[in-house]
């Protein structure tokens, strides 16, 4: 006959304490044994990132030399891309940190990632509405689209918030202008607006409002002038369907707050930073660029609020260096391995099964002293 040996109804601290103490271990061995790996699209992203890194050098070179010297106060990274507070062609205000953090050349990886996700492909058209206040971002878009290959429709409003592209002779299409010349991108604006309240311009001076129409005029560019809202989104969509030359417009990409592209304050919280592929019914209430898209089922890319942008595609926002080109979790992200956590499980469930289950655990504690203690005794 068998022996039936009895078995302790409580489990030897001992035997808790070990199991703890492995546990810890596997799991400080699977966390630190991950890998990194690349996420989708990589290259293009990287391609991306590069060319945003030339472009924002051109800028920076050009600025220096014929407009104004870097303000290292307001702009310690020396980007060259945070404008002046107040100028004739500032429209509004935005906090300088906003404009800081869109300074980074991996947000045209960000824009490559959104692209892809709204299945824009090589070969594709996309619209797109630029501002003068967040000149980085419309960096962004235009150095995605090289990379991918994307053919733009681009109609930009041409004054600035503060800190953007606010210098006189130095808009956002002349930037445009001075990177599409020397060949860093190959779509540029085709027609444009002056911008700031309902699109016209409203409370700035006639000096300021002068200098915008020139700007549009010295980069041979289209200028839009109509009466109200629906007039004006009339006049975009004409353009933009006409210039896309027959083609599907696959998204719409609008980049700044401006009231004809996004709508009015309850109309911009409908719409999420970021891709928007379903819009809820608050979006539709005001007519805007962003509403007619949404309408048409295209895919809509909001580009403001960049605090809550960069949370949602875990980018930077207070950057006290400058950005590393090609890092961050838009590039790589960390993955178990998957053969570790698989031996390590196994492990700990056979150290549970013969110390605890088997018995064997209580066996080996219990001899606190040579000789301390008898065997189990047999039951039978």
């Amino acid at each position: 006959m068998k022996k039936l040996y009895w078995k302790p109804n409580r489990i030897h601290w001992n035997i808790h304490l070990l199991l703890m103490l492995v546990a810890i271990i596997c799991f400080l061995s699977v966390e630190f044994f991950k890998t990194r790996d690349q996420r989708p699209y990589h290259k293009e992203k990287m391609q991306a990132a590069h060319i945003m890194q030339a472009a924002m050098e051109t800028l920076k070179n050009y600025r220096v030399r014929n407009i104004a010297p870097i303000d290292k106060e307001n702009d310690p990274l020396e980007t060259g891309l945070i404008g002046q507070f107040l100028s004739p062609v500032t429209s509004s205000s935005v906090p300088l940190e906003a404009k800081k953090a869109t300074i980074n050349p991996n947000w045209a990886a960000v824009m490559v990632h959104i692209f892809k996700r709204a299945k824009v492909k090589r070969g594709n058209t996309v619209a797109a509405a630029f501002s003068g206040s967040f000149p980085a971002m419309n960096l962004a878009v235009l150095c995605a689209a090289e990379a991918m290959g994307i053919q733009l429709v681009i109609v930009s409003s041409v004054s600035s918030s503060t800190w953007g592209a606010n210098w006189e002779k130095f808009t956002w299409l002349d930037m445009e202008k001075l990177l599409y010349d020397k060949k860093i991108i190959s779509n540029r604006t085709v027609a444009a607006s002056l911008g700031g309240i309902q699109d016209k311009a409203f409370g700035m001076s006639k000096a300021g409002k002068k200098l915008l129409r020139e700007a549009i005029e010295r980069n041979n560019v289209t200028f839009i002038d109509v009466g109200d809202r629906e007039s004006n989104v009339d006049r975009r969509m004409t353009i933009y369907h006409s210039e896309s030359r027959g083609q599907e417009i696959k998204a719409f990409v609008n980049v700044g707050g401006g009231t004809i592209s996004v709508g009015n304050r309850l109309v911009k919280m409908a719409f999420t930073p970021g891709l928007n592929q379903k819009v809820s019914k608050a979006a539709h209430k005001v007519d805007s660029m962003l509403s007619r898209f949404a309408r048409e089922d295209v895919p809509v890319i909001y580009i403001n609020q960049i605090r809550a942008l960069a949370k949602r595609y875990k980018m930077p926002f207070d950057m006290k260096t400058a950005p590393v080109l090609g890092e961050g979790e838009i590039f790589y992200t960390d993955q178990y391995r998957q053969w570790l956590v698989a031996l390590l499980l196994l492990l700990l469930t056979g150290m549970l099964i013969v110390l605890v289950r088997q018995g064997y655990g209580h066996r080996i504690f219990s001899q606190e002293k040579k000789g301390s203690s008898k065997p189990p005794e047999p039951m039978v």
